[in-house]
């Protein structure tokens, strides 16, 4: 059985709000291979009680607008988490949408794990030791790349 979180992308200071299931398969509800999306938040939720929809509470935020000024700097070292939530939305957007997405591509699977890793979740590292990964300057552009294209899917998904 599908739960249903509502998640708000923050796209040029304008919030779009869409729903996001998850179950054995993740995704958003889309028509016509669009998102579904409300300017307000109390208007997804109408949507929601129209549809028998049962949503968990509370709001999921992703400042793309943040995310954008991250790309044009490209840091070195940025945070895996932040990173991670991002690539597996843009994977779940871009699966919705039915477009191909860079990040599911079995070329950059190292680059994803090492991102996971990164994350140090406490189930996966019990080490104690904290890991923090390398990036070379290939593997920057990569990510970059990645994010940069599941904007440009996100935007496109939301028209």
């Amino acid at each position: 059985m599908n739960q249903y979180y509502i998640v708000n992308f923050i796209m040029n200071r304008n919030n779009h709000f869409c729903l996001w299931y998850t179950d054995e398969l993740d995704g958003f509800e889309v028509e016509d291979n669009k998102l579904i999306w409300f300017k307000q938040e109390n208007n997804m939720k109408l949507f929601c009680y129209d549809k028998n929809i049962t949503f968990s509470d509370g709001v999921i935020s992703f400042d793309i607008d943040q995310l954008s000024d991250m790309i044009k700097f490209k840091p070195e070292e940025f945070d895996c988490n932040l990173i991670l939530d991002m690539w597996n939305i843009f994977s779940d957007v871009s699966k919705s949408v039915n477009l191909p997405f860079k990040g599911d591509n079995d070329m950059v699977l190292d680059i994803y794990s090492k991102i996971f890793y990164g994350n140090n979740l406490p189930a996966i590292n019990t080490s104690g030791k904290k890991y923090i990964p390398i990036w070379n300057e290939e593997e920057l552009e990569i990510i970059y790349e990645v994010l940069y294209q599941g904007i440009c899917i996100l935007e496109s998904a939301l028209v």
